[in-house]
């Protein structure tokens, strides 16, 4: 009898056993040729609680600024249609230096601004909070740590803060077996539905870690476009039959650079649309994007007699590395591996942010997902006379939030 109880005993230890290997294992992907891909869930049993709140302040918003436009003039594309939301990038930084040994935190707080860790958690997770009240806008994070590495595996406490202040993913990947890249298509495929786009995360065995963010939001104009029609559009490569949206408006918006107009939307936002001047070129113009400019460009934005405008639709997904845009910020050590020193504590250096981006603007709005905006009233003016502004060569469009934060920049090249 005793034997048969040990032997019941061994067999249900093994089925136990066996059902968390597999439930580890079930929150992977498939890759190449279907197999199941060895990655399991860091934030099982984390669930996501309070945290104290910290208003954005101007100090804080010229660090948003500069981030911004450093991953901008490094991302963005002149030669291909390009897309990025460098705030979600902003938040993948932060989030990964409360893993970092004291000097390698120091020296990013430091880039940041010189704020407390504490601060810029909070900081951050009550601007997403804002953003997210305001206009539905919502930040993703995941990150993805190497299996192999056993001694950087995060701790709860990190895992823990992840969840509460940045609402972050987390898993570990056997980076030799996966592709990293299917992996974080397909997370973005399930966060917002972006279809048709392939994520470059390239990995291999020596991989630590890497980190991929989305921004998401949707919105339809205050008023709408008045009409559409076909056009040619001069792309590098030659003219390109599109369909352009038409309107008569009356913000306009200019920086050194270049001239366009400025759209409000219903949730306050505001996009911009900005073409090359004189003998600017749109790699110029995406080059003249820092920070000072950007905000000139939005506090500048003035009410004029109606003029005509027609711009093409746009629908396209883009991801990039910010990474290097990040080190050019200075922000270095937190990529060197073995960087830490002795008697500090063990940290978790990363290979790769990706910012993952898909963006489209039509009739009814302007979107960073792939869900259609609600229909918008359409704009009627007394205007048939008057020349039509046409951005039918490479432009540059930014959205800013309310307190002319831009939230998405981007490049329409190819129509």
């Amino acid at each position: 009898m005793k034997k048969r109880f040990v032997k019941i005993l061994s067999l249900a230890l093994a089925t136990v056993m066996l059902c968390t290997y597999m439930l580890g294992c079930s929150n992977g992907s498939s890759g190449d040729g279907g197999e199941s891909v060895t990655q399991s869930d860091l934030m099982q049993g984390i669930v996501s609680g309070m945290v104290a709140e910290r208003n954005p302040d101007e100090k804080y918003y010229e660090v948003l600024r500069r981030v911004i436009s450093a991953i901008a003039i490094k991302n963005l594309s002149a030669k291909e249609n390009s897309a990025v939301s460098p705030l979600a990038s902003l938040f993948d930084i932060s989030l990964i230096a409360n893993a970092l040994s004291d000097k390698t935190q120091s020296e990013l707080l430091h880039v940041l601004g010189d704020f407390k860790m504490i601060a810029l958690n909070e900081y951050n997770a009550t601007y997403a909070h804002k953003l997210k009240n305001e206009a539905g806008v919502a930040a993703y994070t995941s990150f993805r740590v190497s299996s192999d590495k056993k001694s950087l595996t995060p701790e709860k406490s990190f895992l823990q803060l992840s969840a509460d202040y940045y609402g972050a993913d987390g898993y570990l990947v056997n980076f030799a077996e996966s592709d990293a890249s299917a992996l974080l298509t397909e997370w973005a495929n399930a966060k917002i539905g972006i279809q048709g786009l392939a994520v470059d995360a390239k990995t291999t065995a020596e991989t630590v870690s890497l980190l991929a963010d989305i921004l998401s939001f949707t919105d339809s104009f205050e008023i709408g476009f008045s009409g559409k029609e076909t056009g040619v559009f001069n792309t590098p490569d030659g003219e390109k039959e599109v369909s352009y949206l038409l309107s008569d408006e009356v913000l306009y918006a200019e920086t050194a650079k270049s001239k366009g107009f400025a759209k409000t939307m219903k949730n306050g936002y505001t996009f911009v649309a900005l073409a090359p001047q004189g003998t600017a070129t749109l790699e110029q113009l995406v080059q003249s994007l820092d920070a000072a400019t950007l905000k000139a460009c939005y506090d500048g934005i003035s009410e004029k007699t109606a003029f005509k405008i027609k711009i093409p639709e746009f629908a396209f997904g883009y991801s990039t590395s910010v990474t290097a845009a990040l080190k050019s910020l200075g922000i270095k050590a937190v990529f060197e591996k073995n960087s830490t020193v002795e008697n500090e504590k063990a940290q978790l250096t990363v290979d790769n942010i990706i910012n993952i981006t898909a963006v489209g603007l039509n009739e009814n709005g302007f979107t960073t997902s792939s869900a259609t905006p609600a229909a918008a009233q359409q704009q009627i003016m007394s205007t048939e006379n008057m020349a039509v502004t046409a951005f039918d060569k490479p432009f540059v469009f930014i959205v800013f939030d309310t307190a002319g934060i831009p939230l998405t920049l981007g490049t329409v090249v190819a129509g």
